[in-house]
């Protein structure tokens, strides 16, 4: 789903792909609430988008999606 303004700011946290997804989700909120914006890599490292790629690529998101909410969680 696209994260807009509204949705984040009704939102506890929410959790970015990508840093260019936080940069700019956080600029569009006010600081109070910028702050609940977070990499979902708790490694800091981008997950790659696999728009346009083959099955491969949307297999390797989602084992990369599914090791960052895993470590999350923990």
């Amino acid at each position: 789903r696209v994260a807009t303004p509204e949705l984040a700011g009704r939102l506890d946290r929410v959790y970015g792909m990508t840093w260019g997804h936080v940069d700019a989700l956080r600029m569009s909120l006010p600081p109070s609430k910028a702050e609940r914006v977070e990499l979902l890599d708790p490694q800091g490292r981008d997950l790659p988008d696999p728009i346009g790629g083959g099955p491969a690529d949307y297999r390797a998101c989602a084992e990369r999606l599914e090791e960052a909410i895993a470590a999350r969680l923990d």
